[in-house]
C-alpha cells in the first residue's frame, strides 16, 4: 500500500513540475502583452492555478482518505484470516483428544488380541501328560542329569519336552523316553537299566515340574551329550551332524 501511495505522489509531483514549465512559458508570453493585457492575462492565469492547486489537493485529500481505508479494509481482512485460523486451531485441538483416545483404544484392544493370541500360542507350548509321562520324565531326569543342579536338570526335561512337540519323535513323553532306534535306546539309562535303579530326589521333581509349566533354558535342543563319558565316536557324530546351541554343567546341547 505505501508503494503504491508514494508511486500517485511522484506521478502527481512530476504533473506539478510539468505545469511550473507551462507557466513559465505562459508569463514569458505575457512579457509581450500590453499592461492592460498582462493584468487581465495575469487574473486568468492565477485563477487557473488556484483551481488546479485545488483539484490537487483535493486528489491528494480523497487518496489521503482513500489508501487508509483500503489499508483498514486489508488489516481487518488479515485479523478475520487470522480469527479463521485460530477457530480452526481451536477446533483441531478439540478434536484432537477425542482422536487419541480412539487410537488409544484401537491400541487396547490390540494389546488383548496379541496377548490372547500368545497365550494361546503358550498353550499349544505346554505338554498335556499323564502319570505315567511324568513319572517317566523324573526317572530319565535323575538318571541322565544326576549329580546337576537344578537348571541342568530342566534342561534334560527340556530335550524330552522338544521331542515331543517335534513332528521327528513320538508325540508322547513316555514314548519319547523309551524310543528305540536300530534297536538301541535313544537314551543310554535305558539300555543299561539305571532308569529304574536311581533315587529320585526332590531337585528332579522340582525341576521336572518347572519344565512342564514352561520353563526352558534349551535354546530349542533335541540331543544332550556328556563329552566326558561319551564315547569318541558318538561325539563325531554330534559335532558333525548337529548345531551345537548350549552347555551346562557336564552337557552339551545340540539340535538338527
Amino acid at each position: 500500500m505505501i508503494s503504491i501511495w508514494i508511486k500517485k505522489v511522484l506521478q502527481r509531483s512530476f504533473h506539478m513540475i510539468r505545469f511550473k514549465k507551462l507557466l513559465g512559458k505562459i508569463f514569458l508570453t505575457m512579457k509581450s502583452l500590453s499592461p492592460k493585457a498582462y493584468t487581465k492575462g495575469l487574473v486568468i492565469v492565477s485563477a487557473g492555478m488556484v483551481t488546479v492547486l485545488l483539484l490537487g489537493t483535493n486528489g491528494f485529500i480523497v487518496n489521503s482518505k482513500t489508501n487508509p481505508e483500503k489499508v483498514i479494509d486489508q488489516d481487518e481482512k488479515v485479523v478475520e484470516e487470522v480469527d479463521a485460523t485460530k477457530l480452526e486451531q481451536t477446533a483441531q485441538e478439540t478434536e484432537l483428544p477425542q482422536s487419541s483416545n480412539l487410537m488409544k483404544e484401537e491400541e487396547d484392544v490390540k494389546a488383548v488380541f496379541e496377548a490372547a493370541s500368545q497365550e494361546t500360542l503358550n498353550e499349544k507350548e505346554i505338554v498335556i501328560y499323564t502319570e505315567e509321562d511324568f513319572m517317566a520324565l523324573v526317572k530319565i531326569v535323575e538318571a541322565e542329569a544326576t549329580g546337576e543342579d537344578v537348571k541342568g536338570k530342566i534342561m534334560v526335561a527340556n530335550v524330552v519336552l522338544n521331542r515331543v512337540k517335534s513332528d521327528r519323535f513320538p508325540n508322547t513323553i513316555y514314548d519319547v523316553v523309551y524310543q528305540e532306534y536300530n534297536g538301541r535306546a535313544q537314551f543310554s539309562p535305558i539300555d543299561d537299566g539305571r532308569i529304574d535303579s536311581v533315587t529320585l530326589t526332590d531337585a528332579t521333581y522340582e525341576a521336572v515340574e518347572r519344565a512342564l509349566q514352561g520353563e526352558d533354558y534349551s535354546e530349542g535342543a533335541m540331543f544332550f551329550a556328556a563329552r566326558s563319558m561319551a564315547s569318541s565316536g558318538a561325539m563325531s557324530w554330534f559335532d558333525n551332524s548337529l548345531t551345537k546351541v548350549a552347555q551346562y554343567g557336564v552337557h552339551e546341547f545340540y539340535t538338527y
